[in-house]
C-alpha cells in the first residue's frame, strides 16, 4: 500500500484532538493493519497498538468501503464474535472509511462513552456524519499529498545522484544569472580550475555564444564566472517552470576537450627517442640531432623515403620537448582531398559553405594549440593552401572559414615528406617562401639500406612485437635466412621490414627457426642475384632487372605499366617474362 496513515501520524493526532474538542466526543483513527494511529479520551496515549481482535465494526468498514453507524456496541450483530461484547464500554460508534483512489487506507470513528455524548450525536447525526466525511477526505488528501511529496523528494535526490555522476559540468542559473543549482563536477571545476572556494554566491554570464560549434552538437563559448573568463564547450537551454525563466548550462573545459581529442586520436603508447632503434653511425647521428632540436620551438622539416619512420621521429621530438604536455595533432596532407584539407587545417563556422556540418568544426591548428602539429606529406599540399599556411606560420593566427574573427595560436609545426621539395620549388610546384619557413631545421632520416647493421636489431624487435601479439613462441633466424634479410635492399624501409616479419610470424606457425623458405618470394628472388653475383647468364640478368624495376615502381597493374616503360617493353611482354621466370603474386609482398 503506497498511501500510509502512519506516514502522517503527527498530522492525524492533531486532527483527532481538534475533532474531539469541536464535537465533544472521542475520536479513534486506525489504518488498514488495524493499528491505532490516533485516539482521544480513553484511547489517548494508546496509539500504535494493534486492535484487530476487537475491531469487528472496523473490519466491516474495510470490507464494504461504507460508513457504519452502531447505536448499541456489544449487542449489535457485528459484535457477535467480539471477545468484549459483554463488557463493551462504548455507547455509540460512527465509522467512516478513509479512501484514496478507491482504496480504503483507514477508518475514522466518533465514539461515545456516555449517554449524554450519544444523545448529542443522535440529535445532530446527519450534521456529524457529514462533518466526519469531510475529515475523512481531509486525511485522504493529506495522505496523498504526503506520498507525492516523499516521491518528489526521493526523485529529486535520485536526480541529484544521477546528475553528480554526469562527467560534464552542470549548472542552473536564475533570471539574474545567479547559480541556483550545480553538480559536484561543477563544484570541483570552481575549486580546482577557477580557484573559487566560496560557492555561496556565484554569478555567470555567457560571452561569444554560438559563433563556432563543433563536437557532439556542442557550442564553443566563453563563461565569465565571478569576473573570471574561461573558454568552454557545451550547450545552453532555457527552462521555463512555474513562471520562472532559468537557464541550464552543460559544458566541458575547452582545454580538457582538446587534451581528450589528442589522447583518443593518437597512439596509446608513449613514444620517445628510446623507442627508436638503431646502433649504426647514421642512426646515432640523426637521433643526436633530433634530441638537440627537440628542446627548441623552430619548425622542423623531416625528409626521408617512405617507411623510414618520419612520424615516429616527430612524435619523439614532441614528447621530449617543452610542449610534451600539450597535444600532438597529426594530419596527412596527401590523404585528404584538396576541397577538405583547408577546413581540416583551419576549421569553419556554421553555414560557412554548402554541405558544411551545421555545427561547424574546429581546425587542427586550434586543436594543436600549445602543442605540436605534424603535417605529413607536406609536398602534396596544393599551392593555393600553401599561401594560407605561410600566413598562419608568420602571424600565428588562424581565421576559420566563414569567420572574420582571428584566433591566436601557439603551435610548433613539424612537417615531413618523401619528395624533393627543392626540386619542386625549382619547378614551381612548391612555394619557396613556405619551404624556407618549414625548413628552419632540416632532419633527414637515412633509408634502411644505408644502415644495414640496424636490420638485424630492428628485425628482432619486430619478432618480439608480433610473437607477443599473436601469442606464439618467438622463432630465431637461421644464419642463411638472416643473410638474406640483411642483403635485401628494403625499398619500403622499416615499414616493409615490419610487414615482412608479421608475414613470417603468420606463416611459420610452430617452427622454432625462420628458414630461407619462410621468406617472401621478393626477398629470395632479389638476394639470389645481387649486384655482386658473378653470373653472366643473360636470363639471370633479365630476371634481376625485372625484379629491381618491380621493387622500385610497385606491383599493381598501373605500376607494372611503369615497369614495362622503364624496361622498354610492352605490358604483354612483361607478363610473359614474369611467367617465364616464375615471378608471380609478387604484389602480395611489395609494401
Amino acid at each position: 500500500m503506497k498511501y500510509k496513515l502512519m506516514d502522517i501520524r503527527e498530522y492525524v493526532l492533531k486532527l483527532a484532538e481538534v475533532i474531539s474538542e469541536v464535537l465533544r466526543v472521542d475520536v479513534e483513527i486506525v489504518d488498514s493493519s488495524f493499528i491505532r494511529i490516533a485516539g482521544t479520551g480513553r484511547y489517548k496515549g494508546k496509539s500504535c497498538v494493534n486492535i484487530e481482535e476487537e475491531s469487528f465494526i472496523y473490519k466491516k468498514v474495510f470490507e464494504s468501503g461504507k460508513k457504519q453507524v452502531v447505536e448499541n456496541p456489544g449487542f449489535h450483530r457485528l459484535c457477535t464474535d467480539c471477545p468484549k461484547k459483554n463488557s463493551c464500554i462504548e455507547k455509540f460508534e460512527c465509522c467512516t472509511p478513509i479512501v484514496v483512489e478507491e482504496e480504503v487506507i483507514g477508518v475514522i470513528a466518533l465514539i461515545c462513552f456516555t449517554d449524554q455524548q450519544k444523545k448529542l450525536i443522535l440529535e445532530r447525526l446527519k450534521e456529524f456524519t457529514n462533518f466526519l466525511d469531510k475529515m475523512s477526505e481531509l486525511i485522504s488528501s493529506k495522505a496523498k499529498e504526503n506520498y507525492y511529496k516523499v516521491k518528489r523528494e526521493t526523485l529529486t535526490e535520485d536526480l541529484r545522484t544521477i546528475v553528480n555522476y554526469i562527467q560534464d559540468n552542470l549548472v542552473v542559473l536564475d533570471e539574474d544569472s545567479e547559480v541556483i543549482f550545480f553538480n559536484k563536477k561543477f563544484q570541483n571545476f570552481l575549486n580546482n580550475d577557477m580557484k573559487i572556494v566560496d560557492n555561496s554566491h556565484i554569478k555567470i554570464s555567457i560571452k561569444d555564444f554560438g559563433e563556432r560549434v563543433n563536437i557532439n552538437n556542442s557550442t564553443q563559448f566563453t563563461l565569465e564566472i565571478n569576473g573570471i573568463k574561461t573558454k568552454v564547450l557545451g550547450c545552453v537551454n532555457d527552462i521555463n517552470s512555474s513562471g520562472e525563466k532559468n537557464r541550464l548550462i552543460i559544458f566541458q573545459d575547452l582545454s580538457k576537450v582538446h587534451k581528450t581529442i589528442y589522447e583518443q586520436s593518437n597512439e596509446s603508447n608513449f613514444i620517445d627517442f628510446a623507442c627508436i632503434i638503431g646502433e649504426s653511425d647514421e642512426a646515432k647521428m640523426v637521433l643526436e640531432k633530433a634530441k638537440r632540436v627537440a628542446l627548441g620551438h623552430a619548425s622542423i622539416l623531416i625528409t626521408g623515403e617512405s617507411g623510414t619512420g618520419k612520424e615516429l621521429f616527430a612524435r619523439a621530438i614532441h614528447n621530449e620537448s617543452t610542449r610534451c604536455k600539450g597535444p600532438f595533432i597529426a594530419i596527412n596532407c596527401g590523404a585528404i582531398p584538396d576541397t577538405l584539407l583547408e577546413s581540416e587545417l583551419f576549421g569553419y563556422v556554421p553555414g560557412a559553405f554548402t554541405g558544411a556540418n551545421k555545427n561547424g568544426k574546429i581546425g587542427k591548428f586550434e586543436l594543436a594549440n600549445n602543442g605540436t602539429l605534424f603535417l605529413d606529406e607536406i609536398g602534396d599540399m596544393p599551392l593555393h593552401l600553401q599561401v594560407k599556411l605561410l600566413r598562419v606560420l608568420q602571424d600565428k593566427i588562424v581565421i576559420p572559414i566563414g569567420s572574420n574573427k582571428p584566433i591566436h595560436i601557439n603551435v610548433r609545426v613539424i612537417s615531413a615528406t618523401n619528395k624533393d621539395l627543392e626540386k619542386m620549388v625549382a619547378q614551381g610546384e612548391f612555394r619557396e617562401d613556405l619551404y624556407y619557413r618549414l625548413n628552419v631545421i632540416p632532419l633527414e632520416i637515412p633509408p634502411l639500406r644505408k644502415r644495414k647493421e640496424d636490420i638485424a636489431i630492428i628485425a628482432d624487435h619486430f619478432l618480439n612485437k608480433y610473437s607477443n601479439y599473436y601469442q606464439v613462441k618467438k622463432p630465431r633466424f637461421t644464419k642463411e635466412a638472416m643473410q638474406r634479410i640483411c642483403s635485401y635492399s628494403w625499398q619500403g624501409n622499416v615499414r616493409e621490414l615490419e610487414n615482412t616479419i608479421e608475414y613470417i610470424i603468420n606463416l611459420i606457425q610452430d617452427s622454432d627457426y625462420i628458414e630461407e623458405r619462410h621468406l617472401p618470394v621478393k626477398i629470395l628472388n632479389s638476394s639470389s642475384s645481387e649486384p655482386g653475383d658473378t653470373s653472366y647468364n643473360l636470363e639471370s640478368m633479365e630476371k634481376l632487372l625485372i625484379l629491381k624495376a618491380i621493387n622500385e615502381f610497385g606491383a599493381n597493374t598501373e605500376d607494372k605499366r611503369k615497369v614495362a616503360r622503364a624496361l622498354g617493353v610492352s605490358l604483354s611482354t612483361l607478363y610473359r617474362k614474369m611467367e617465364k621466370y616464375n615471378i608471380r603474386k609478387l604484389q602480395e609482398y611489395i609494401t
